[in-house]
């Protein structure tokens, strides 16, 4: 009698202990240009994780320059932190949350955010690529926007990689689980190795099959799949390659002199160029100090 009294508390115990179990929010942070959506179609193809596509940005641009919010976003959109927040937490009773973030988006209201970068089930996860690879893509993708003028704020300011340097810094000393950096070079140089280190990290199973995916065609908008804010047109003009991409492949390739400094010759407007190399010079060393610490 007593063993079957034993067994029915501990079929209750291990019963309770998995329903009340915490769901993991796996928190990617990125400089723009830099792989983080073709990871997130990673992470959508596991087929285990509530997706986030930069649930932040409405926020942003509603705090900064309100009079985009209705050319970029659908109707509706979460302007500030607080609600963006809300509804991560909401997702993350019942699912596993994947949340994609650009830092120039989130760097202020995380680093403010004491209680967020304690939470015992947050996994910060940051995926850094080079800045000379990232400045050409985003000039490029940014260069076909209607309107769009190159200066040098702007994109030393959504660039920041001194800012994601510090952001680094503070979750290092605040989270609970310590922060994960990744590079972006590694996730199609060493695809399998690369999974598996953030897998074991966050405690989740490797699945080889979350390495190749569907591509999801010109229609795709991401509202539901991605709980994407922006319109559907720019969805498409921000995420099209990876929303058409089928699993990590080499992105594009940029010249260096004999030396391997960047000479950035791709930008044929010689301002547009001169812009472009002053804030990689602005940026790299913070990117350096990232690799010294970071790089396995």
């Amino acid at each position: 009698m007593y063993k079957k009294i034993y067994s029915i508390l501990y079929f209750w115990i291990i019963f309770i202990s998995v329903i009340s179990a915490n769901n993991k929010i796996v928190y990617l942070i990125s400089p723009p240009r830099s792989l983080s959506t073709v990871f997130l179609r990673m992470m959508q193809q596991r087929g285990d994780f509530f997706i986030f596509n930069e649930p932040s940005q409405s926020a942003f641009v509603a705090h900064y320059n309100p009079k985009l919010i209705s050319s970029l976003y659908k109707p509706n959109v979460p302007q500030s932190f607080l609600t963006v927040k809300e509804e991560i937490f909401k997702a993350a009773q019942h699912f596993n949350v994947f949340v994609k973030e650009m830092s120039f988006a989130i760097k202020n209201f995380l680093g403010q955010d004491i209680e967020l970068m304690r939470h015992p089930d947050i996994y910060f996860i940051f995926l850094v690529r080079n800045p000379h690879h990232v400045i050409i893509s985003f000039y490029n993708k940014q260069n076909t926007t209607a309107g769009f003028c190159v200066n040098y704020d702007l994109l030393s300011n959504l660039l920041s990689y001194q800012g994601l340097y510090e952001l680094v810094h503070k979750i290092q000393q605040e989270s609970v689980n310590k922060p994960l950096i990744m590079f972006a070079e590694d996730l199609y140089l060493n695809t399998e190795t690369t999974i598996q280190v953030l897998c074991d990290h966050v405690g989740i199973d490797f699945k080889e099959t979350s390495l190749v995916w569907d591509d999801l065609g010109n229609d795709f908008n991401g509202h539901e799949e991605w709980h994407e804010n922006k319109l559907h047109s720019h969805t498409q003009h921000w995420h099209g390659d990876a929303i058409r991409s089928t699993g990590f492949k080499n992105p594009s390739s940029y010249e260096v002199d004999q030396e391997g400094i960047p000479t950035f010759s791709e930008i044929k407007d010689l301002d547009h160029r001169k812009i472009c190399l002053a804030v990689y010079h602005e940026n790299v060393p913070f990117y350096c100090l990232l690799k010294e610490a970071y790089a396995r």
